[in-house]
């Protein structure tokens, strides 16, 4: 279904559900919302398509900034004058409105930076909660460097990676100036189960001559007035419990032995296993017929189809399976984690699903049943949780706040010490 697309109407009282004015910075900066895989860190100490913030490569800073750290000489497009020494040529874009400064006019405000190229990935993905027979603005201020663009919204059920709803931005074209940009969609007052959503927004064109921009202060809040279409409703999803299909999983070199077992079958029509890379986004790789109501079945499954480890999350996989009712409806089982790394250390430690979300939280399993100490620390080295005597290898961490974290595990009886990067949505 379609959203309302508008530019710049006027939202009268309403109800900020979140706000993202990317804060002040003079130096390049990460954002805990890009999606993971998307665009990479544009690092200024990194290589060159890095320092020039080139095609698939982002930062957080302010746009007066943002030639600090380039080599000389280096391609220059950003707005602002080219660096001294700079003997490319290359475009010299005008600076933006108030003297190179964010949409608000801070010398110092930052903007997310963004070279989209030809990939059509998100750059922003943040999770909300509404309320059902409410309608919502989401808005952001957009300028454009080099021409053309498009961008998109989708609003995504968190637990299935459905689609509720979606819409494009007219063609951009229009440098120089600061564009609003203003989605309108309602929440049916007919969703009774989950109401958490994933707010998404992505690149629409693919142009690598272009496609080069800066977002600010991205806002979702209610609206006055309803909206004309609606996003579909989140689907109600309750893991079966254990007593009713336990599901195995283990690394057997290159392939994963899989087996599950269903005790109580009534009401299903077939079983579907599902592998994740990520533990967000699920694959069907096999499909059972359900057992007559009464029997206990038995399932097993060699994942040999995958052979490899993927890149960008070494060593881990994840499975899960979707039992499906004659009716179409559906439950999940828990999701197994399964490292096919031989190596020690860091590939140890797995956590998922990554990003992780208020009603999703980031379970980290690392292989040892032994009692062990678990610590996250923010990204400022403070220490945000601990917990002691954590025994059977998991440990599943509720309650943060959105941020990137450090998880270290440490064996109480002076076990290996592993540690990994989190994000939390």
């Amino acid at each position: 279904m379609m959203l309302l697309l508008a530019f710049g109407a006027n939202n009268g009282m309403a109800q900020v559900i979140f706000t993202e004015t990317f804060g002040q910075t003079t130096v390049r900066q990460t954002s805990p919302y890009m999606p993971s895989g998307s665009y990479a860190w544009a690092d200024p100490n990194g290589n060159t398509n890095q320092q020039e913030i080139e095609n698939d490569y982002y930062a957080v800073i302010a746009p007066a900034n943002i030639r600090d750290a380039w080599p000389a000489p280096a391609w220059w497009f950003w707005t602002g004058p080219e660096p001294t020494g700079n003997t490319w040529g290359g475009m010299n874009n005008a600076a933006t409105p108030g003297g190179n400064t964010d949409h608000t006019g801070d010398p110092d405000g930052a903007v997310l930076v963004v070279n989209a190229g030809s990939t059509l990935n998100g750059f922003y993905s943040r999770s909300a909660t509404l309320t059902p027979g409410n309608s919502y603005r989401l808005s952001f201020w957009l300028y454009l460097v080099n021409p053309s663009s498009m961008t998109a919204l989708e609003i995504i059920d968190p637990s299935t990676q459905t689609v509720l709803g979606s819409a494009n931005s007219a063609f951009l074209s229009t440098t120089g100036s600061w564009q609003e940009v203003v989605y309108d969609f309602q929440f049916p007052a007919s969703c009774s189960g989950s109401n958490v959503v994933q707010v998404y927004l992505a690149n629409a064109l693919s142009n690598n001559s272009g496609n080069d921009y800066y977002i600010d202060d991205i806002s979702l809040s209610t609206l006055a007035s309803p909206a004309v279409d609606n996003i579909l409703c989140p689907s109600v999803l309750t893991l079966l419990a254990n007593n009713d299909l336990k599901l195995a999983a283990g690394a057997n070199g290159k392939m994963v032995d899989l087996s599950w077992t269903v005790n109580n079958a009534a009401g299903f029509a077939a079983y579907e296993l599902q592998r994740s890379n990520n533990g967000i986004g699920f694959t069907t790789i096999d499909v059972e017929k359900a057992p007559v109501a009464g029997i206990t079945g038995k399932f097993n499954y060699t994942d040999v189809s995958y052979n490899g480890i993927t890149a960008g999350i070494p060593g881990s996989l994840y499975y899960r399976v979707k039992a499906v009712r004659a009716n179409g409806t559906f439950v999940y089982s828990e999701v197994l984690a399964v490292s096919l790394s031989n190596n020690k250390g860091n590939d140890n430690l797995v956590a998922w699903p990554q990003p992780a979300t208020a009603m999703a939280p980031v379970t980290i399993s690392w292989g040892s049943a032994a009692a062990a100490r678990v610590d996250i620390f923010d990204m400022s080295g403070a220490l945000v949780r601990n917990a002691v005597d954590i025994r059977g290898g998991r440990y599943t961490a509720g309650g943060l706040r959105s941020g990137v974290y450090v998880v270290k595990v440490t064996g109480e009886s002076g076990g290996v010490v592993v540690t990994r990067k989190i994000m939390v949505l």
